[in-house]
């Protein structure tokens, strides 16, 4: 447990999102416990510099974030601000390969396709609009 999660009360670890099989630990689970450590040792290095550093927060947009100094941050924000962009991104290259990112990736997707339906349903709702008051112009 790190001095943040002492302090806290917290547990920074996420739950695993896909079963243990017959007692093994999957790759998922490796990749996903190496980067739970990763971002809890970025929190604690922050704490460790003097920063506030808040407790993790899953947002609406299923996407966690944490206060640190006042800044609403994402993971990769808290990775960045404790090691620099460079480091971040390799982390976030190397959780890549996982199921994790897969499923945040599909995730994703699934919410731009969401999103593009009712774009389109919005659309074609104010082209009939504007078809409508457009003949009812030239019919007066």
């Amino acid at each position: 447990m790190t001095q943040i999660e002492q302090e806290s009360g917290l547990s920074t670890s996420a739950p695993n999102l896909l079963p243990r099989h017959c007692g093994r630990v999957s790759e998922y689970d490796m990749r996903n416990e190496e980067y739970e450590k990763a971002y809890s040792e970025a929190r604690e290095v922050l704490y460790n510099r003097g920063r506030q550093v808040g407790a993790p927060r899953l947002g609406a947009d299923s996407i966690r974030h944490c206060t640190v100094a006042g800044l609403l941050l994402n993971d990769r924000g808290v990775l960045k601000e404790a090691w620099g962009e460079r480091l971040a991104d390799e982390i976030h290259v190397a959780l890549q390969g996982s199921s994790l990112a897969v499923i945040r990736y599909q995730q994703g997707n699934l919410f731009w396709l969401q999103y593009t339906a009712a774009t389109r349903h919005n659309l074609k709702i104010r082209i009939e609009q504007q078809m409508a008051a457009l003949k009812w112009i030239l019919q007066r």
